[in-house]
């Protein structure tokens, strides 16, 4: 495990030189952004995607399936080792829109300020490099979500497809499938995308990878009712909307983030630094600093019973789900709101 965190910290030293502001531990912070009025991205985003699916259909010949997923992957991330490393097309252009409200906010003026991703930094010739970063949350579907969902269900959500769930042409699953799926997606929060680097574990990222997993085997299957092959042309059967994708689990506000404590909190950023202090503690202070200065609440979950709601829609969007449910859910989720 220590030489496993030594090579991720050399990869990362390596990268921040090379991309600068790109190489960073990205988080977001949707529990600061949950009173925040914005307009609801969700037609604009709709479009964007809509749009990349129907050119890559135009651009598939003779209805192949392999070359229908390249076009549509290229479509929402142009190939190269930035976009797709840090964040996918899709994110980027959540970030960027003029026509896309977005909630932005400094590590320092975040709910992390003081946490140990907010202690993460290199000293590269002298000069003093930061680690964490905070990326915008938007409105979508109603919910507060953090713009790297959008690349956690395309981008990482392909990955895990192509990992787990691409073993026939077909979207039925066997309960096997189905498993392996939700353990890489589970898995991928625990370590290397999570835990094991940041010290935060999103459950909202593992319904964003689960559900953009099932997508893409919908998608790209013979039966999955996403594509027609019509004189050798691929035509697009479906509307792509994320209103019947986006759910409160996928809010960090609501399907609360665990964090890594003690010693592991700090192993991999903080050894020069003595101990970490905990998540825990210092977000709690930081909300109850805000809940005092606002008078709204910030607790997560901000609403509680929105809990119920990302349960019963995470089961809704596949059945198969439903005996995973609680280790798909926050604890946070299952005690009593206070």
């Amino acid at each position: 495990m220590q030489k496993y965190r030594a090579f991720v910290l050399s990869y990362l030293f390596l990268a921040l030189l090379a991309f600068g502001p790109l190489a960073r531990a990205v988080e977001v912070d949707d529990i600061s952004a949950s009173q925040v009025e914005l307009k609801d991205s969700v037609d604009v985003l709709n479009q964007k995607v809509r749009d990349v699916l129907v050119e890559a259909a135009l651009a598939t010949e003779s209805c192949n399936m392999r070359t229908f997923e390249k076009q549509v992957l290229a479509g929402l991330t142009p190939e190269g080792l930035i976009n797709r490393t840090f964040f996918g097309g899709i994110e980027r252009f959540a970030i960027e829109s003029p026509d896309i409200e977005r909630y932005e906010t400094t590590l320092d003026e975040s709910i992390y300020k003081g946490t140990p991703l907010a202690r993460a930094f290199f000293v590269v010739a002298g000069k003093w490099f930061r680690i964490g970063q905070i990326f915008p949350s938007i409105r979508l579907n109603g919910q507060t979500v953090g713009t790297d969902k959008l690349s956690h269900f395309f981008e990482t959500g392909h990955a895990v497809y192509k990992e787990t769930l691409k073993e026939n042409t077909f979207k039925t699953l066997s309960p096997k499938q189905i498993e392996n799926l939700v353990r890489e997606a589970i898995r991928l929060e625990d370590e290397n995308l999570g835990l094991q680097i940041t010290g935060i574990k999103s459950f909202g990222d593992m319904h964003a990878h689960l559900q953009g997993a099932l997508f893409w085997k919908a998608l790209l299957s013979a039966d999955g009712g996403w594509v027609s092959c019509e004189n050798q042309k691929l035509v697009i059967t479906q509307t792509f909307d994320f209103r019947n994708i986006v759910q409160p689990g996928w809010s960090e506000a609501i399907n609360c983030n665990v964090y890594a404590e003690g010693p592991e909190a700090s192993s991999l950023f903080d050894s020069i630094r003595g101990p970490a202090p905990s998540f825990v503690s210092v977000i709690k202070t930081n909300t109850q600093q805000l809940e005092a200065k606002t008078g709204h609440r910030y607790t997560c979950p901000v609403i509680p019973q929105s809990c119920i709601t990302a349960r019963d829609r995470l089961q809704k969007y596949d059945l198969r789900l439903t005996p995973y449910l609680d280790s798909l859910m926050s604890p946070s989720c299952a005690k009593p709101a206070l």
